[in-house]
């Protein structure tokens, strides 16, 4: 079927395009293409990932994480991990490395905040060491973004460019015969600081997501993961914070992660199995700093599923690539109109929808094109920059999602 002449068949074939569309989801087909948040954030996300994929990742990858005590949450979150999955010795690492572990390279110290400039130079010189000639993935955290090149250019985005021309595959380094392990480069977003959507800190975790968008980058989203709770509800609205406090009536006397947990099964410690997920465990007390035991274990999963996408799976494309049919796991998916359809320079949207509300575009292959937020239903988004096809919309709000679709011509 030429997606181009979608407006010629009947409507009801168009709506059944759609929804076969929105419930197999995409498949991801490259690796450098990678965007890990909240959508990867999820218990059902981790166990998704195929056992054989994870141990690629621990035979394939070499990793040395640059980080203080924001980026140690994950730390924190996966050193219990495993034993909340069963005990298996499947989610293990070490800073040696071995048969069935992930070599896992941490530095507590340096991070992206206090090596601002020189972050780039630091990681020239470890990976020019012939002692980590075999590391072939780098992590740089943030322990605090603002006050910080993180959205300035030159600056941090440049720098991680200049890194991937001298080091990633293809780079200088490589091609000069200088290294043979190419070298993947994780970007990250700051966590957030309670300053809501387009305070400064959003401004700038923004301004990283859009180069990673554009430049077929891999994103760990620090604080998309800390924006939403694990059912999804979104709190980035609310004036979220690291701790995962948000204000309720003008007061940050909400905590989405302790309210998250009422009633929910813990694993109190590595020792307590009888509370693991096997046995019907939904979280697991890990002591991440500055945050709740809940956004540890968040990012933990998020990171072993980022780690099996740069193993080479290809994520799990039944719900979770782009996010877009993830709505089926919380609530019914919700359609919207979208206005005029087709449309060659302008669209609108109508429909149940709770405003403000923050929009992304999709392409046919599951790719983000645009995001941005929606005051009300009157306001223009411009697609006249869009090639002519099928495009996926996505609408997130409080407390649900909406879905819908148009033709660009």
């Amino acid at each position: 079927m030429n997606l181009q002449n979608l407006h010629l068949i009947r409507p009801a074939l168009k709506s059944l395009v759609l929804t076969i569309l929105l419930s197999v989801g995409f498949a991801a087909t490259n690796a450098q293409d990678m965007i890990i948040g909240h959508n990867q954030a999820h218990l059902e996300d981790l166990k998704s990932v195929p056992p054989e994929w994870i141990d690629s990742a621990k035979a394939k990858l070499k990793v040395a994480y640059f980080h203080t005590s924001h980026g140690s949450q994950i730390n924190s979150g996966l050193t219990p991990l495993d034993a909340f999955m069963g005990g298996n010795d499947i989610y293990i690492r070490s800073e040696e490395g071995g048969p069935g572990i992930l070599y896992f390279d941490d530095h507590y110290g340096p991070d992206l905040s206090n090596r601002e400039g020189v972050f780039d130079d630091e990681t020239r010189a470890f990976l020019d060491n012939p002692a980590n000639k075999d590391v072939n993935v780098i992590m740089w955290s943030w322990c605090q973004i603002l006050g910080h090149d993180g959205g300035e250019d030159p600056g941090y985005c440049s720098n991680m460019e200049d890194l991937i021309a001298e080091y990633g595959p293809g780079g200088t380094k490589i091609t000069g015969g200088e290294r043979t392990v190419p070298v993947q480069f994780v970007f990250m977003t700051g966590h957030l600081n309670g300053q809501g959507e387009g305070g400064s800190t959003d401004v700038i975790n923004t301004f990283i997501r859009d180069h990673c968008i554009a430049n077929d980058r891999i994103l760990y989203d620090f604080a998309d993961i800390e924006s939403y709770d694990p059912d999804d509800n979104y709190f980035l609205d609310d004036f979220a914070d690291d701790e995962c406090n948000y204000l309720v009536d003008g007061a940050r006397t909400g905590n989405w992660a302790t309210e998250w947990i009422a009633g929910r099964l813990m694993m109190d410690g590595e020792d307590d199995a009888a509370h693991n997920e096997p046995n019907g465990g939904q979280w697991y007390d890990c002591s991440p700093a500055h945050t709740h035991a809940v956004n540890g274990n968040m990012k933990a999963y998020a990171t072993w599923y980022m780690f099996a996408r740069m193993a080479g799976w290809e994520g799990d494309t039944s719900n979770q690539t782009t996010g877009i049919s993830s709505f089926t796991r919380t609530a019914e998916l919700k359609h919207i109109q979208v206005f005029p359809n087709p449309s060659s320079d302008f669209i609108r949207v109508q429909g149940d929808i709770e405003f403000p509300t923050v929009i992304r575009i999709y392409n046919m292959t599951g790719r983000l094109i645009r995001e941005e937020r929606l005051e009300s239903g009157e306001r223009q988004v411009d697609v006249s920059g869009l090639q002519e096809g099928l495009f996926i919309i996505r609408l997130t709000g409080k407390r649900d999602n909406r879905t819908g679709s148009f033709i660009k011509k």
